[in-house]
């Protein structure tokens, strides 16, 4: 039974591809590309390797330019409440900046920050995954990556202080969003250019771009009326190890978002250009072909 239902939807598939085929491509694409297996190797980068970075530039720079990243991405996640639930349960004590950077030399943070480059060169193959380009090595690529990776950062937390002026101002809710969409749309188009090094054009870029902002956008929105809820229940539950948990299940979500996102656009930019090559060539053909002799009398 489960092979006939298995049968019937790989026929359904090659009808509704041979029917639109923008929609076969695009699943051809997503096939290539392993869209889920990019998303968690990003996120483990991620988890591994760019979460430690935040917490020692926490705890270095100063609290009034960090903590209102913290609290949005504490309310997002629903990591607040829980990491609340978890001290009174335990009874232990959040450990201040100051501790962190009795703990933390000049050595092991220069090696924290190089170490995050790591998340940095992943998203880098995700993107040339997508763009099909040839992965690029070397001490280059590194300091390339690394330079992205804290101007992404720095970026970001611009993001999230305009929307928390625009939120003070009385701006809308709505427009908050469109807001918070085109700065990280604008966001990742340039990550794009810069991390791919320039070897795609940034027209082609701007169709990723335009989908990412939007899309990390509304997954933020469902994240935070969901995964609050489910966070504190696993922090319930498993304890400290909930804690990551539920930082990992955010960073899945948010890497699936931008690999697919990417790969949407690539589709999308792929489809204008053929339709732009295909016109070219019937008005290069009008206009070459020979005309009809006029008869003579």
């Amino acid at each position: 039974m489960i092979r006939d239902a298995l049968d019937r939807a790989r026929v359904l598939g090659r009808r509704l591809s041979r029917r639109f085929p923008v929609a076969g491509e695009t699943v051809a694409e997503f096939r290539r590309i392993e869209v889920l297996d990019r998303s968690v190797v990003v996120a483990a980068q991620a988890l591994l390797a760019l979460i430690p970075l935040v917490v020692v530039l926490v705890a270095f720079l100063p609290s009034d330019l960090t903590r209102t990243g913290i609290d949005r991405f504490a309310g997002l996640t629903g990591l607040d409440r829980a990491a609340t639930d978890l001290v009174s349960s335990t009874g232990g004590v959040p450990r201040p900046g100051a501790d962190v950077r009795s703990r933390v030399g000049v050595v092991s943070g220069a090696v924290i920050v190089l170490s995050a480059s790591s998340f940095a060169r992943a998203v880098l193959r995700a993107y040339e995954k997508v763009w099909d380009l040839p992965r690029t090595i070397g001490v280059r690529t590194r300091a390339r990556a690394l330079g992205w990776l804290l101007c992404w950062l720095a970026a970001l937390q611009g993001v999230v202080l305009c929307s928390w002026l625009a939120r003070d101002a009385g701006v809308p809710v709505l427009a908050r969003l469109a807001l918070d969409a085109v700065l990280l749309a604008a966001l990742w188009w340039w990550s794009l250019r810069v991390l791919l090094g320039g070897r795609v054009a940034w027209r082609r870029l701007a169709l990723s771009a335009a989908l990412t902002g939007p899309a990390l956008v509304a997954y933020c929105v469902g994240a935070s009326a969901v995964l609050p809820a489910h966070v504190v229940a696993v922090v319930h539950r498993f304890g400290a190890f909930g804690l990551v948990l539920g930082v990992a299940t955010w960073l899945i979500g948010i890497s699936a978002v931008v690999v697919a996102s990417a790969t949407l656009g690539r589709v999308a930019d792929r489809v204008l250009v053929d339709r732009r090559r295909a016109d070219r060539e019937r008005a290069e053909g009008r206009r070459g072909s020979p005309r009809r002799p006029s008869d003579r009398s």
